[in-house]
């Protein structure tokens, strides 16, 4: 792995991996959505779609 890369991981404030379905038997959006208040709003809206297409607007769609 290049120093970049490496430098990258070392000073990240935040990783995000996304192992819904494999790891655990949950969906994260919707248990983000139910602790924000969100969660019937996108219960509805995840459940139409296969998967979320991109975790910032699954986010805004939470957090409005």
């Amino acid at each position: 792995m290049c120093a970049e890369v490496l430098d990258l991981w070392r000073n990240a404030g935040a990783v995000c991996f996304d192992v819904d379905s494999t790891v655990c038997i949950d969906e994260g959006i919707d248990e983000f959505a139910e602790f924000c208040g969100a969660g019937k709003a996108v219960a509805e809206w995840t459940s139409k779609l296969v998967f979320v297409p991109n975790l910032w607007d699954g986010c805004r769609f939470i957090c409005g």
